[in-house]
């Protein structure tokens, strides 16, 4: 038996291979395995972080437009303009329009035809309900901006299409001898686009920014082709003085358009609203990278950290539109330069609903100088119908004219004093405009590449 036993081979290698094999099979798997859990684990960890940030957000949404809505006392019904511009936006008669009302008034265009006499004669219940409308001290539209990007305001449309229908009519009156009241269906105009701008919207401003444009524009037509009388004239330049004075600072408005975008991500990330970034058509087709599944996008807290890197951005820019012109355009003018830089790929509102802020800058800054220009030449017409001339300088302007000029305006794009030339028939008030130099007043030619911001009586 000791023999046997001591005869017995020991185990080969071979032999011992399947359990070995075994066991590795087993370890894989338990690292696998514990892989899986703790990526699981991590994974639920993150849904809860997102979720609990996303609820942190969208109280804070909350909280911002609660805050926004107590700072706007609610208007007094018998006091608010907007019902009365609502319903008088209704009457608008398109039968006899024939493009009178597309882009600013012609200058040389016969505003005493036939067609647009019928014109103004379809449209005079529209033209009275809008005057009885402006007859109220304040407007405000009432907008929910908790609804996002999906707020309707029809009525930015309808204002644009209120201000031309009175420039044909101021147009026709200054024409036909009647400039006093051609000055009522100006300041009217400039009443709607104050209105319009008050809802501190970038949507409003734009809109308010066109409806200055047709309104000064139309005021320069009619001082040269009509001579208003001294009381119509002061009344108006009391108008210019008060638009100057109430238009909303471009902090506000960026703090409304922040308002409106952080409402609509906030719900989006709840499900209240769809990710529709692509129909903002006016944007162009976003790239490839942009196209990320609604899905992952909010899962993976990128929504999140896109909203917080808009209104990060933002509130850059809100900083630097509070500051006065044109210290406000240098800064917004670097948020472009740098903000976009930074965006990562992923940030698609940002991407796509950040705005251009030196676009919006220059061109509100260009209507708030063609005001104050149209003020300056106003107030030199008066002077020329007192004094039997076109002042020498804005300085005489000043000294004779105190009670509307106690100093001469700034320049928004370089804060230094208008320029001033006296012509052989007027005179000329300008800006330099966005370059900055003085190009003697050329505006529109081909010969200034960036042409300067100019308000011309030629009478």
């Amino acid at each position: 038996m000791t023999e046997e036993a001591s005869s017995t081979p020991p185990p080969s290698p071979a032999e011992d291979g399947p359990p070995r094999k075994r066991s590795r099979a087993v370890g894989c798997a338990t690292v696998a395995i514990t892989l899986v859990a703790v990526l699981c684990i991590f994974v639920i960890a993150w849904a809860l972080h997102v979720r609990r940030s996303t609820d942190r957000f969208v109280r804070h949404v909350g909280a911002m437009l609660a805050e926004h809505e107590a700072s706007r006392p609610a208007v007094p019904e018998g006091e608010n303009a907007a019902p009365l511009y609502t319903a008088a936006f209704t009457l608008y008669d398109l039968t006899n329009e024939a493009g009178l009302i597309e882009g600013l008034p012609d200058p040389k265009k016969d505003y005493t035809t036939a067609q647009v006499g019928q014109y103004l004669a379809d449209n005079k219940a529209y033209l009275a309900a809008l005057r009885k409308a402006a007859a109220r001290p304040k407007c405000d539209f009432e907008l929910d901006l908790s609804k996002g990007i999906d707020l309707p305001v029809p009525h930015v449309s309808e204002t644009r299409r209120a201000v031309r229908s009175l420039a044909v009519a101021a147009r026709n009156a200054a024409q036909s001898g009647r400039p006093d009241e051609a000055l009522e269906h100006l300041a009217l105009a400039l009443r709607l686009a104050r209105d319009v701008g008050g809802d501190e919207l970038l949507i409003s401003r734009m809109v308010q920014i066109a409806c200055e444009g047709i309104a000064l524009h139309g005021l320069e037509n009619v001082l040269n082709e009509s001579e208003p009388g001294q009381g119509a004239a002061r009344r108006f330049l009391d108008a210019l003085t008060e638009q100057v004075r109430t238009r909303p600072n471009l902090a506000n408005v960026l703090q409304g358009e922040r308002h409106v975008v952080l409402a609509y991500l906030s719900r989006l990330m709840t499900g209240k609203a769809e990710l529709h970034l692509d129909a903002i058509h006016w944007l162009g087709e976003p790239p490839e990278y942009m196209k990320v599944p609604e899905p992952l996008w909010k899962a993976a807290g990128l929504a999140l950290m896109d909203a917080r890197h808009y209104e990060r951005i933002m509130g850059c820019a809100i900083i630097e539109a509070g500051k006065p012109y044109p210290g406000a355009l240098a800064g917004l003018e670097k948020i472009d330069k740098e903000g976009l830089v930074s965006v990562p790929k992923w940030a698609l509102a940002t991407r796509l609903l950040l705005p251009t802020f030196s676009r919006i800058a220059t061109n509100d800054a260009r209507v708030l100088a063609l005001l104050r220009a149209a003020r300056v030449a106003l107030g030199c017409r008066l002077y020329r119908v007192r004094f039997g001339a076109y002042p020498k300088d804005l300085k005489e302007l000043a000294a004779k004219l105190p009670e509307h000029f106690r100093e001469v305006p700034l320049d928004p794009f370089t804060d230094k004093p208008l320029f001033y030339q006296r012509t052989k028939t007027g005179c000329k008030v300008y800006s330099t405009g966005e370059d900055r130099t003085d190009n003697g007043g050329l505006s529109g030619s081909p010969n200034a590449f960036l042409p300067d911001v100019v308000f011309e009586l030629d009478r």
